[in-house]
């Protein structure tokens, strides 16, 4: 880093530790059962532009299927306090449905969103892009991850950080579990 503008990478959040596993779902729920909450603060998405407020989201985990079931994989943040997780809450990006392939096997998600515009009120868009990666879905091992609508956001609210798991068949085989997470800001 050239320190040029004074900005670098703050680790506004790390947890490592195994979280409760998903088995046995079809409906989306959050892979961070057991963890405390993330929170991003109110009024940290504040430049657009050239040096444009953003977040990096790093997490790993276990996966293993059975008869081919299909995951997907959401991110969303709420303003409700944890532990109430919703899937109604604001949705700043999804997979598509990866067909899983494999029984425990690692996986890592990483994820980028970016303020692309700032607004009054609930008027400021967030815009995301990333990738989902393990050799336990069907081939080619990756699975893009983006929000090809950018996310209206009240960049003035305290929001909760929340990554989602669904999984189309409900068997106990068919597992996501959450390993580590770390969100990163880039102001």
């Amino acid at each position: 880093m050239s320190f040029y503008f004074g900005t670098q990478n703050e680790l506004l959040y790390a947890y490592y530790g195994a979280a409760t596993a998903l088995s046995s779902f079809t409906t989306e729920d959050s892979l961070q059962k057991t963890y405390p909450a993330v929170v991003l603060p109110g009024g940290f998405f504040a430049n657009a532009g050239a040096r444009t407020s953003s977040l990096k989201i790093v997490a790993t985990g276990i996966m293993g299927s059975t008869a081919s079931p299909t995951f997907t994989v959401a991110v969303r943040t709420t303003t409700a306090t944890p532990p109430a997780f919703s899937a109604g809450g604001t949705l700043l990006g999804t997979t598509a449905a990866m067909t899983g392939a494999n029984a425990s096997t690692p996986w890592r998600f990483e994820m980028e969103t970016g303020l692309r515009t700032l607004g009054v009120g609930a008027a400021s868009t967030l815009a995301t892009t990333g990738e989902f990666r393990s050799a336990g879905i069907v081939s080619p091992f990756i699975n893009q991850f983006q929000n090809a609508t950018p996310t209206t956001f009240e960049v003035d609210l305290q929001y909760f950080l929340w990554i989602s798991c669904a999984c189309n068949a409900s068997n106990g085989s068919n597992t996501m579990t959450m390993e580590s997470l770390r969100v990163y800001g880039e102001d």
